[in-house]
């Protein structure tokens, strides 16, 4: 699109240097030139001019088309090219709502995995995942391995930005049915993804090098959401307080987490949403643990983690409700909820089962609940020839999602 104002420049010297020299035979000479032949002259220099300028225009849509084809729904790309002012591509400061998505304990499955599965799992979950985002005009900002980074509001600002994202965050989670169906066919591993959807002030425009350049964001709010999203347990949407104000009355919260950020002096709120109504009505199932108390309890050792790195001393607790999804464990000290945890389990004969079990503390306290993010198959072996009761999903009704339930 640069090149046009140049080209053009370039054609009106060229026609003007042509009038001059006709001005100069003319003059100089006293000769006359054939006005049909001038005007032809003319006219071969319009068509020159229209048709440069119609090829760097095509060549401008098609970069545009190719760019943002794949991260866009057509309407939009559509939009962005009969309204070009509408395409802000430079850097600029704008609020936009960012949405960002992961599968709870990929990377420990995948190492259990044959390579060609994990990307079997991974791309149909994330061509589901971008269907459903294109669906709902976000932006594919970029895949991370298996989290997804989506921003609403730009290239094309929209009046429900933040509402589209929270109606999109629910149907990617009830799409995870559908992607786990079709898993369990292929004998390939159930998946959980947690979201987190956060409003504010970002920088967005073309990043990188002239050799490899995208469209992106970044700014403290970017990292916010990812710090919100990392608090999130399979099957559940977080949302900031700035986006629940601008998504409508009618979405439907249930607990409020204060999260601690970097950039952030106070604790931010985030909100589990638990639907929405209006022209979207999609709501979230119940996901109820259903802890089958042990008659034995289940010694185990816990590690408090910190991203990747253990924390503190080990303590060693147990387990004395199971399910399939979490736990009642007690702990010597109590554990702080959203504490993520190592789990050693101790088996029979005193042998530690195979494998590490991460987990995430939902209900703090010395006897704290914990909803399990990755789970190794001997550690599924031996909780299941434990309980017989693993957990249920029941669907939320209309009825049951009262809007009246959202906090003031």
């Amino acid at each position: 699109l640069s090149a046009l104002p140049a080209m053009l420049s370039a054609l009106a010297t060229i026609g003007v240097v042509a009038l001059l020299d006709v001005y100069v035979v003319f003059g100089r000479w006293n000769v006359g030139l054939n006005t049909v032949f001038l005007l032809g002259e003319l006219a071969t220099l319009f068509v020159a001019t229209v048709a440069v300028k119609y090829v760097v225009e095509e060549r401008g849509k098609r970069f545009i088309r190719s760019t943002f084809s794949k991260y866009l729904a057509p309407s939009v790309v559509d939009q962005m090219l009969s309204d070009p002012k509408k395409l802000q591509l430079g850097g600029e400061t704008r609020r936009l709502t960012i949405m960002m998505s992961d599968l709870r304990g990929f990377t420990a499955m995948a190492e259990r995995m044959k390579p060609a599965e994990v990307l079997t799992v991974l791309n149909h979950y994330l061509g589901t995942m971008a269907d459903i985002i294109v669906a709902h005009n976000g932006t594919i900002d970029e895949f991370i391995g298996d989290a997804i980074l989506v921003i609403f509001g730009a290239p094309i600002e929209g009046k429900d930005d933040a509402r589209r994202a929270v109606a999109c965050a629910i149907a990617m989670q009830q799409a995870m049915v559908g992607i786990n169906e079709h898993n369990a066919r292929l004998g390939l591993p159930r998946l959980e993804m947690g979201i987190a959807v956060n409003t504010g002030e970002v920088i967005v425009g073309n990043i990188g090098s002239q050799k490899h350049i995208k469209y992106g964001v970044v700014g403290s709010h970017v990292n916010l959401t990812a710090r919100i999203e990392s608090n999130t347990v399979g099957g559940q949407v977080l949302v900031s307080g700035s986006t629940l104000e601008l998504a409508g009355p009618d979405v439907v919260v249930g607990d409020k987490q204060l999260i601690t950020a970097k950039g952030f002096a106070e604790p931010i709120p985030a909100h589990d949403v638990r639907g929405i109504g209006g022209e979207y009505a999609l709501h979230l199932p119940e996901v109820d643990l259903e802890l089958v108390a042990l008659a034995t309890p289940v010694e185990v050792r816990a590690r408090v983690m910190t991203g990747k790195n253990e924390e503190g001393p080990e303590q060693v607790g147990t387990l004395v409700q199971l399910s399939g999804l979490g736990a009642t464990l007690e702990l010597p000290a109590p554990a702080e909820a959203l504490t993520n945890l190592k789990l050693r389990l101790v088996g029979d004969g005193g042998a530690l089962v195979d494998g590490d079990l991460y987990g995430k503390v939902t209900t703090g306290g010395a006897r704290c609940v914990v909803r399990f993010t990755a789970v190794p198959p001997a550690v599924a072996a031996f909780i299941a020839a434990r309980c017989v009761t693993t957990a249920t999903i029941t669907p939320t009704t209309t009825a049951e999602a009262d809007p009246a339930a959202k906090p003031a």
